[in-house]
């Protein structure tokens, strides 16, 4: 009895060791300020542990005043473990912001630079079993990185000359890192990213998945279960003969489904994607598990379609504070949608983070409560005209609104991403006599509202876009739950 059950534990703990893993470090990092990335910082100027630079503070026996909150560049520390049984495995650090750019440095040797907002960096090479050193230079006047100022189209145009609102001085600009994640990624290949797509109106589920081989394979299989609230196999996708090069590449598996249970408002159904990657022999290289729900939104007319049928979006602001003691309130009063604020001065501008962030724990309980959500995504606001004459910024805003969407679009309750808020008001979008009018705009600005709505559809193909106090007939969804024919405001 006790063999059999050692056998067992050994066995969950080495299905627990093989898949992919994602861990987020701790919010806790020692800082000092930084002249340039070459000048290494100085063991005895560490501050305590803090959340952030600007929380910083010294130990009491040290009386110096090294000024952290006012730097242009920082330092910033802390350290990691790596089992010994990983020690074969491959490391990323995954940043989910940084406000300004970062070089990274692991055991005291330069891995590269990373520049913000987002984005990953292995490390590989640089770790070690035991205890390990990260070492981070932040700057948000980009001493020591490949790019400038005038060479970062978002930011340059956002807070630099000519700005819609005014230039900012260095000294307004955010500077600090946070929501930092070591990923392990199994050798010789990887999950290293999965989403699914769902159709009602076709009945077909599609699952996404990235590969990230550390050398090529050949013969490999993947095989997709998926799992409903108890745990019971409803369906199954597989893909046998996969030849996988080295590096990253994504296959996409399809197949009909008759009666899944559906993602509803007040009713948040998920479904579990189990899948596990194995090689020509049948040994299992890696696992990977994630949520989804079966919905699919689109809008008829002036009428929005949730599954077939009218939606009634009954909407409060992200500020209500939802948690798992306010949703019974929440539910009281008949709301099923929360709106959160794309307000364009939080993006690249002067706020503490240029750019959001939100919390997934918070995301997944609209997922469970089946609770709507209007997201923003990078703001469309500051770009005008230069959408179209400078390449540049079409790019970097393309780039980042798929890396902004990429980590949360496998939440079903976000129904809507929003691109702009008050980018463009004119009287037939605001005036009661003429409210819901559908005029032939010239503004340039409408241009790129719908550029900026052609972008996200293609990134996501589940969720519909909107923007705050838009064109009335520029608009895909609404706070009130209003059509593309109508005005969005509130």
């Amino acid at each position: 009895m006790k063999k059999r059950t050692l056998t067992a534990a050994l066995a969950a703990f080495a299905a627990l060791a093989l898949a992919a893993e994602k861990t987020e470090l701790p919010q806790r990092w020692q800082y000092q300020p930084a002249t340039d990335s070459k000048t290494l910082p100085q063991e005895t100027k560490w501050s305590l542990p803090a959340a952030g630079h600007k929380q910083a503070k010294l130990p009491k026996k040290q009386q110096w005043n090294q000024k952290i909150a006012a730097a242009d560049n920082i330092w910033m520390r802390q350290e990691f473990q790596i089992p010994e049984q990983q020690k074969n495995d491959r490391f990323v650090l995954d940043f989910e912001r940084i406000n300004g750019n970062a070089i990274v440095f692991v055991n005291g040797k330069k891995v590269g630079e990373r520049l913000g907002p987002y984005g990953t960096l292995e490390i590989t090479k640089f770790v070690k079993p035991g205890k390990n050193e990260l070492l981070l230079f932040n700057t948000h006047n980009y001493t020591d990185v490949s790019r400038t100022f005038e060479n970062d189209p978002l930011r340059y145009t956002a807070r630099g000359p000519g700005a819609l609102y005014g230039e900012l001085p260095v000294k307004q600009w955010a500077l600090g890192i946070d929501h930092v994640n070591l990923v392990r990624l199994p050798v010789p290949a990887a999950v290293s990213d999965a989403w699914a797509e769902t159709s009602w109106t076709n009945k077909e589920l599609t699952l996404n998945l990235e590969f990230d081989t550390a050398k090529a394979l050949s013969g490999a299989s993947v095989v997709c279960d998926i799992l409903d609230a108890q745990g019971k196999k409803v369906l199954s996708l597989e893909k046998k003969n996969l030849n996988l090069k080295q590096g990253i590449e994504t296959i996409s598996l399809r197949k009909k489904w008759e009666n899944p249970i559906l993602w509803e408002l007040d009713r948040g159904y998920l479904y579990t994607a189990d899948i596990k990657l194995k090689n020509a022999s049948g040994k299992v290289l890696d696992t990977q598990k994630f949520q989804f729900g079966f919905r699919e939104i689109r809008v008829a007319g002036r009428d929005l379609i949730l599954n077939g049928h009218k939606s009634r979006w009954r909407t409060e602001w992200s500020q209500f504070g939802i948690t798992e003691n306010s949703i019974a309130l929440f539910k009281m009063l008949g709301r099923n949608m929360i709106y959160y604020q794309s307000n364009p001065t939080g993006w690249w501008r002067n706020w503490a983070n240029e750019v959001f962030h939100y919390d997934q724990k918070e995301l997944e309980l609209m997922d469970r409560e089946g609770i709507a959500v209007l997201l923003p995504v990078p703001s469309c606001n500051f770009v005008r005209e230069r959408f179209f004459s400078d390449p540049k910024v079409r790019k970097q805003y393309e780039e980042e609104t798929a890396q902004f969407i990429k980590r949360y679009r496998n939440h079903p309750s976000i129904i809507a991403w929003c691109t702009s808020m008050n980018s463009f008001n004119p009287r037939t979008g605001i005036h009661p006599d003429t409210f819901g009018t559908r005029e032939n705009y010239s503004h340039i600005q409408a241009r790129v509202l719908d550029e900026s709505f052609k972008i996200v559809k293609s990134i996501d193909k589940t969720s519909i876009y909107w923007g705050r106090a838009m064109l009335p007939d520029q608009t895909n969804a609404a706070r009130h739950g209003f059509d593309r024919a109508r005005r969005v405001s509130y």
